[in-house]
């Protein structure tokens, strides 16, 4: 999830053929950087491998990207399923087994070829497991390039949603992007006439007396001054209305008659049949 204020022609979607991770290319006044949020099995390591080709491919693809293309770091971030002293807490050392420690073998490996540092501390827990116990199947990296970016990254177990047994981890990072400004509209419906007539009476009075203009650009100019008077009233009487979170940036008129027709002809087909 990418939140709307983010404008959209600040990321891209990564395209993936791997069937548990989803990615996207930010872009913001410091150049591009690649989120990953992965999740990998605990019982193979499918994804990782998936994961591995496509870095792979991913330098193949462009070896000396210009300035404008270039990757300045990555973020792996997501479920992987993989214990190890390096970011489990020691008290759980009944988790390291060979077996385990194998198994994380090639995320670390990973992590070393493509110089990623830890940024979620070590011994934090991300999960409650059905026994009770606290366990650290999560984890952030950051390119180390990117470490100084990250002012904050922790669990935030207070926030933990009723079905879910994993603890949010909140990742704060220092990189400006594009944002979108919501600015709602003017409910004129809900507005006070009166007070909007007294208000532009009020205003209108400020002006200088009504003159003959000899001039296009006398014109000109009076008219951006009764227009900026205009809005200046309507700044200071006409509320805003209140967004829907079911409104739909994309959705106009001509869809609602389009879905209109759609269900006409869907109730008419039904009755015939």
């Amino acid at each position: 999830m990418v939140h709307k204020h983010i404008s959209t022609n600040s990321w891209t979607q990564i395209d993936l053929d791997i069937t548990d991770a989803v990615g996207i290319k930010l872009v913001g006044k410091g150049g591009k950087i690649s989120i990953y949020n992965i999740y990998n099995n605990c019982t193979h390591p499918q994804t990782l491998i998936k994961f591995q080709e496509h870095l792979d491919a991913r330098e193949q693809e462009n070896p000396n990207p210009d300035q404008r293309d270039k990757i300045i770091g990555d973020i792996w971030l997501g479920d992987f399923n993989r214990h190890h002293p390096m970011w489990e807490d020691e008290a759980n050392d009944r988790l390291f087994t060979n077996q385990n420690l194998d198994d994380a073998g090639m995320l670390i490996e990973l992590l070393v070829d493509h110089d990623m540092q830890m940024t979620l501390p070590q011994g934090t827990p991300t999960i409650r497991n059905s026994a009770g116990n606290l366990t650290r199947p999560d984890n952030v990296f950051t390119s180390s390039q990117l470490t100084e970016w990250i002012t904050k990254c922790d669990t935030r177990p207070d926030e933990q949603p009723s079905t879910a047994n994993h603890f949010p981890i909140a990742t704060q990072l220092d990189f400006p992007v594009k944002v979108n400004v919501m600015e709602t509209a003017r409910n004129f419906r809900a507005t006070d006439w009166e007070e909007l007539k007294e208000a532009l009476d009020d205003e209108l009075l400020e002006m200088e007396p009504p003159r003959e203009l000899n001039s296009k650009e006398e014109l000109i100019n009076t008219l951006d001054r009764l227009e900026a008077t205009i809005r200046r009233v309507i700044e200071k009487v006409v509320p805003r209305k209140k967004p829907s979170p079911y409104a739909k940036s994309w959705w106009t008129k001509e869809l609602e008659k389009a879905r209109k027709r759609v269900r006409k002809i869907s109730h008419t087909a039904r009755h015939y049949e």
